[in-house]
């Protein structure tokens, strides 16, 4: 059995410039899998998950105040 795959999401509005670092986790071990269910372990304050059942993730982390999508295209360190 393979354990939960720890990642960081780096996190930018592309709007008000708010940045953060969340911690997740994929429950069966494979980051970024379609249909894996990720788990939200730490979330910065300012940002806000939001569900998305139609698309290859099943979350999406948004800027509470912006309301768009607070995830950098590339995934790396700001």
């Amino acid at each position: 059995m393979i354990g939960p795959d720890h990642f960081k999401a780096y996190l930018r509005c592309p709007q008000c410039g708010l940045t953060g670092i969340a911690d997740l986790s994929e429950l069966n071990g494979y980051s970024y899998g379609p249909g894996d269910p990720t788990m939200v372990e730490h979330l910065p304050r300012g940002f806000k998950i939001v569900n998305q059942s139609s698309s290859l993730a099943t979350i999406d982390l948004f800027c509470e105040k912006c309301g768009i999508s607070a995830i950098t295209k590339d995934n790396k360190p700001l």
